[in-house]
């Protein structure tokens, strides 16, 4: 017996996707065909729920992480065969990674022998960056979750390499990223 698979008459489209929620659609392409179609279920991450003509929402998925959505399909009217026949369609995707933003810290008021450090707390995500250190030369100040600290006790006349070290917290999801 040689049996072959019909296109189903949709294409899955994947929208709406970020680092923990997809909504599933059905790009239809042939209402006829499509109309034949019934009991169809969209499968993610082991959760099943059933077609919906404006989209079918997952949440509570991992970030940065490869998925198949399947959609399964029950037919009647397959030709020459006088039973329902089921099938199904997949596609991957992947959700989104968290992107650290910018830290908004800057260094201002540079004296003989200090400087400032600010972090622009009117960034919306000034708040995400926490347990500052600032690295001035050989020296450390550890600014933590402040708006500024002045780094004193330099020498004049001597040029000092600044960097950062802080961790990002995410708000949505409560991870720390260094």
């Amino acid at each position: 017996v040689l049996l072959v698979k019909r296109d189903p008459g949709f294409n899955i489209i994947v929208d709406d996707v970020d680092r923990f929620s997809a909504t599933i659609k059905l790009d239809i392409k042939n209402q006829d065909y499509f109309n034949e179609l019934f009991n169809i279920k969209i499968t993610l991450n082991g959760v099943t729920k059933d077609y919906a003509p404006d989209g079918v929402n997952f949440d509570n998925l991992e970030e940065d992480t490869d998925y198949v959505v399947n959609v399964s399909y029950d037919l009647d009217k397959h030709p020459n065969i006088d039973k329902t026949v089921n099938s199904s369609q997949t596609k991957q995707f992947k959700t989104h990674a968290f992107t650290a933003p910018k830290h908004g810290l800057s260094i201002e008021n540079i004296t003989h022998n200090s400087l400032t450090v600010k972090k622009n707390t009117e960034l919306e995500t000034s708040s995400w960056i926490q347990d500052v250190i600032v690295h001035v030369g050989r020296l450390s100040f550890n600014m933590g979750n402040n708006s500024e600290i002045v780094c004193s006790d330099l020498y004049k006349g001597v040029e000092y390499e600044v960097y950062f070290e802080y961790v990002v917290v995410d708000p949505e999801s409560g991870k720390v990223y260094p």
